[in-house]
């Protein structure tokens, strides 16, 4: 019974956004997807992470981590 009281609740959810978009009382937004990249990059850099693989990839010569 939790299960289909479950399933029911999403497609309810679902149903509620299409009819206040057929009722225009929705408000049209737009939508991105944000990539492995931009959602890691502020923490990389701020944990120091990045830094510290720089110079380990510098000592062996590799290009690593550059951008």
């Amino acid at each position: 019974m939790e299960r289909l009281l479950r399933s029911g609740a999403r497609f309810a959810a679902k149903a509620m956004v299409l009819v206040a978009m057929q009722e225009s009382v929705a408000s049209e937004v737009e939508v991105g997807r944000l990539g492995p990249g931009l959602v890691f990059e502020r923490p990389w850099r701020k944990t120091g992470c990045r830094a510290g693989i720089e110079v380990l990839t510098g000592r062996r010569k590799q290009d690593c981590c550059t951008g």
